[in-house]
């Protein structure tokens, strides 16, 4: 078994999921080593192991160089802890979600490498639907891809298997009293 095997550039992934990929990556490796030549090694790896799997060195670098700019930047703008629990509880409050500033709106979609690129779909937005926005105070909506369903969602697929008569909850009830159902 190969356990490098990355996201090709031939998969229908957006570029961004392979950005993501990275990025998460190289946060995992930084976490994870105090070592800073231990994180350059492992982030070197990645970095070779992507050009393995066929992606050209000007496709893959500048993700590396933005993923290594975000870890400097979030390391060295490390927040007072009063800050932070202000921030946490503005976000926590429901009514900044749905204030008279604007809603938040989302557009979701499966992801395809040939549909038109999210700015696109954003500008037909704003261009056909910006009065309706303006009345339901909506902020300008986010683009959301969804992946395709591949082999492994049909071929995992778990599900639970109700026997006939009782519900589920009176067996997890049983078997959380330690009887035997």
């Amino acid at each position: 078994m190969n356990l490098y095997l990355y996201i090709t550039p031939s998969s229908n992934h957006s570029p961004k999921q392979i950005k993501a990929i990275i990025y998460q990556l190289m946060r995992r490796y930084k976490l994870q080593n105090t070592k800073y030549s231990d994180y350059i090694k492992y982030t070197l790896l990645l970095y070779r192991r992507h050009l393995a799997q066929g992606h050209l060195p000007d496709d893959v670098w500048p993700y590396f160089k933005q993923a290594q700019q975000k870890l400097q930047d979030q390391a060295s703008q490390l927040l007072p802890q009063e800050e932070e629990e202000e921030e946490e509880a503005a976000a926590l409050n429901p009514n900044n979600l749905f204030s008279k500033e604007g809603r938040l709106s989302y557009l979701h979609f499966i992801y395809n490498k040939d549909d038109i690129p999210e700015r696109v779909t954003q500008q037909l937005h704003s261009h056909h639907c910006s009065s309706l926005q303006k009345k339901l105070g909506l902020l300008p909506p986010k683009v959301c891809y969804l992946r395709p369903k591949n082999i492994g969602d049909l071929a995992t697929k778990a599900s639970l298997h109700k026997p006939p008569g009782k519900p589920a909850r009176y067996f997890m009830g049983e078997h959380q009293k330690g009887l035997n159902p």
